[in-house]
């Protein structure tokens, strides 16, 4: 059988923090019942996030860009890092939908990686970054 996305999301994640002021870790979600568009005021209002709440739209690509490109100067736990973000991705890219992520805020920004499970629901994971 094969495992479900939501359970490979939940391994990927392991030990993994965004980096940002505060390393917080990232947490799978899911929206069982939830099967309409993917849209940024019907996101906001599944987090119980106020609607005039700023959002900003980037693809998979371009989030984790910096955070799956390898450099000369990581050490040995930098590339462990690197080769996790990338798996992240993957199981993402490969296991997800009509995939967006959302930056919502200002401040105390959530990140979420939100798309269409093999059912049609919506999942994903986030976490958040705390910015200038």
């Amino acid at each position: 059988m094969k495992p479900n996305v939501l359970t490979v999301l939940q391994k990927a994640i392991d030990g993994l923090v965004y980096p940002s002021k505060t390393s917080t870790p990232f947490w799978v979600f899911h929206w069982p019942t939830e099967t309409g568009p993917i849209d940024s005021a019907r996101i906001l209002n599944l987090r119980s996030l106020p609607p005039n709440t700023p959002v900003e739209a980037k693809t998979v690509e371009e989030f984790f860009a910096g955070l799956t490109k390898e450099e000369d100067f990581h050490n040995l736990a930098e590339k462990a890092k690197v080769r996790k973000y990338r798996k992240l991705r993957d199981v993402i890219t490969r296991g997800l939908s009509e995939t967006q992520v959302l930056r919502a805020g200002k401040g105390n920004v959530e990140i979420l990686i939100v798309g269409r499970t093999s059912d049609g629901s919506l999942g994903g994971v986030r976490t958040s970054s705390l910015e200038p």
